[in-house]
């Protein structure tokens, strides 16, 4: 509760006009982080702005918060600052008697008095009339801002260059994204001319439904490169979300310990996703729907019960396919003394292996979808899963070429034209890197 004297401070009255500002209405993490800030700057209580204090009244953090491994208050502050400026800029500046800016580095909020108004921005030159420009409906910048991993922006290269790579990841899916529209592909289609929207096609009129979110969870490359250097996968979802690597560096010299963790920290993801996310962003769009990508670690078990979901990656680099591998006949698992990766099979059918494998120096490679119903049955799950990244790219393929997902789901569609959950196994080769021809090996459908 605010007390009395601060909600007559003009100071405070600006912080909440700020906080009803379009910038800051649909980014409650970031509200919650601002009010958090003013309030006890105004009462003089800074002893609440430290990264510790921030980390557990902000953003739930225990005491075992170590700022060197988990970064989301430096993080969030960076996207906190940027959003001040952008607001500053926004609806009736000149009405406002403070500006509020939070230096570099600092948690103490300075409330700058305004003397003159701010500059109007410059005015844009016309597009030549010869030019004519399609009309694109993109989903809510804001809302994608509030939901996707935070970022951070730091001026030493060596220090923070996983935040740097993340960065330029989020960049990319948008470069690739918006490029594809403006590089002449028709709103809603493929390249070929076939169709990229959910017309006529049972899944993606189950993933993305109008006026309504589909979270895209990107896997975490940083934990593979983990997994590779300790020889180790002991890294549960539990673990992973509270950064504890204790088990998966047990048998680690004590001097690599630390390495061991800056590589952990790192946010690397493939570009098989990249791709990914482009197409199913135009998918999302074409049915009026909005895709919001999260990196892996940023998720939280709300997320999954709000939303469909699009789950990518194998189990070791992203550990939220923990949740559903209960219910799955194909269960995934990186071999690391056989160097391989294979995907268990529970209950084969009469002539089929009990695992197909893929070693990690062969040709072949395994990709593994499924459509599974989310937590508490809210909502939908897909799975996309590959025994290497080309084995990803395979799914990938499969997912996007109409006709063989097509003719796969005809034959699963019940009588009603409903889509039933499913799970199906895919063989394809190496070719310079990439995936070939696929072949079906096996599929499960489940009542």
């Amino acid at each position: 509760m605010i007390e009395v004297a601060l909600s007559e401070d003009p100071r405070w009255q600006t912080v909440e006009r700020i906080l009803q500002s379009s910038s800051f209405r649909k980014a409650p993490r970031l509200s919650q982080l601002l009010c958090y800030l003013a309030e006890h700057t105004l009462l003089n209580e800074k002893d609440h702005l430290t990264e510790a204090a921030i980390a557990l009244h902000v953003f739930g953090r225990t005491d075992r918060f170590d700022p060197a491994i988990d970064t989301i208050v430096r993080a969030q502050m960076m996207r906190l600052r940027h959003k001040l400026e952008h607001s500053a800029t926004e609806a009736h500046p000149t009405s406002e008697h403070f500006r509020i800016v939070i230096p570099k580095g600092e948690y103490l909020v300075r409330f700058d008095a305004v003397e003159e108004a701010y500059p109007s921005p410059p005015k844009q030159p016309k597009l030549s009339e010869s030019i004519e420009v399609p009309k694109i409906s993109i989903p809510d910048p804001s809302l994608q801002e509030e939901l996707r991993p935070p970022l951070e922006q730091r001026s030493q290269a060596l220090e923070h260059w996983p935040i740097w790579r993340h960065l330029v990841l989020v960049m990319a899916i948008g470069l690739i994204a918006v490029g594809g529209f403006i590089g002449g592909v028709r709103f809603g289609r493929r390249s070929d001319g076939r169709r990229m929207s959910g017309d006529n096609n049972p899944l993606w009129n189950t993933l993305f439904l109008p006026n309504q979110k589909t979270i895209y969870i990107a896997p975490d490359t940083g934990l593979v490169l983990l997994h590779r250097l300790t020889r180790n996968n002991a890294t549960g979802l539990s673990e992973y979300l509270h950064r504890d690597f204790k088990n998966e560096m047990r048998n680690l010299p004590e001097g690599s310990v630390a390495d061991a963790l800056e590589i952990a920290d790192r946010r690397y993801t493939s570009a098989v996703d990249i791709k990914s996310v482009s197409h199913f962003s135009r998918l999302a769009i074409s049915n009026q729907s909005t895709l919001v990508p999260l990196f892996a670690r940023d998720v939280r078990m709300d997320d999954l019960k709000q939303a469909n979901i699009i789950l990518c990656g194998a189990r070791y680099s992203n550990p939220w396919h923990e949740l559903f591998e209960p219910e799955l006949n194909f269960v995934g698992n990186m071999d690391m003394a056989n160097h391989a990766y294979s995907f268990l099979n529970r209950h084969p059918n009469p002539g089929e292996p009990a695992a197909y494998v893929a070693p990690w120096t062969g040709r072949e490679m395994l990709g593994y979808i499924a459509l599974v119903p989310g937590l508490n049955s809210k909502g939908n799950v897909l799975i996309i899963e590959g025994s290497s990244v080309g084995g990803g790219e395979a799914a990938a393929d499969f997912l996007f070429n109409d006709a063989q997902l097509l003719s796969f789901l005809t034959k699963l569609q019940r009588r009603d034209g409903t889509l039933p959950y499913f799970e199906v196994l895919l063989k394809s080769s190496s070719i310079d890197g990439n995936a070939g021809p696929l072949q079906i090996l096996a599929y499960r459908i489940h009542s």
